[in-house]
């Protein structure tokens, strides 16, 4: 399958929960996200570096414009998981049916863990650049008092434990993507790419 199908499929099967998805769907579909949420990553680098700036040279012009546009990135960020986290559960779904896996404990765990990384990441994010705006750089602590320490540790024990969770599941899936597909047709349809009429039926070897 080439970009084009896959991008075509991606969207008309936009809460389609049936059916099936070929690994090379999932391949592309990876790589357009990654494209789109970008932007991000070169804005924490950018962040990073205007950072050292102002600890190194005083300048704060481009921590200045990187404080006054995160908002308009947030609302960027936001939006496009609102507008692509139910088709993203579908195509890995349909990956696991593909396989010849139900697959909805899996993606039920990697929807909660999801949520929680992105609520986190916002959340301290949003806290750091607080604290750079407002010049408040002598601690890592988010408030001085003992109930803040509490809820800093909780944040921090959730967010560890989030994101180890999040990369075990993103090395499962990896996996599960890399898995060729089960041949003919199993209950969740047809195979696209062997079809049972020329290839026949065949079970495969597939990883929980």
């Amino acid at each position: 399958m080439r970009f084009g199908q896959a991008f075509k499929s991606y969207w008309k099967n936009y809460a389609n929960f049936k059916g099936r998805a070929r690994s090379s769907e999932v391949w592309w579909m990876a790589l357009w996200n990654f494209l789109m949420v970008l932007p991000i990553i070169l804005y924490y680098i950018l962040y990073y570096i205007a950072s050292l700036l102002v600890l190194t040279t005083m300048d704060d012009t481009l921590l200045v414009i990187i404080t006054d546009t995160f908002g308009i990135l947030t609302a960027y960020v936001f939006a496009y998981i609102l507008v692509t986290f139910i088709p993203n559960l579908s195509l890995v779904l349909r990956r696991f049916h593909d396989i010849g896996q139900h697959g909805i404990l899996q993606i039920s765990l990697f929807a909660i863990t999801f949520l929680i990384n992105s609520v986190l990441t916002f959340w301290e994010f949003g806290l750091v650049l607080h604290r750079m705006n407002s010049f408040a750089m002598t601690s890592y602590a988010m408030t001085s008092d003992d109930t803040g320490r509490i809820i800093n540790l909780v944040l921090d024990i959730l967010s560890v434990s989030a994101m180890f969770l999040s990369f075990i599941m993103f090395i499962y899936f990896i996996i599960i993507a890399c898995l060729d597909s089960k041949k003919g047709r199993n209950k969740y349809g047809e195979s696209t790419k062997y079809p049972s009429a020329q290839y026949g039926d065949d079970s495969k070897l597939s990883i929980f």
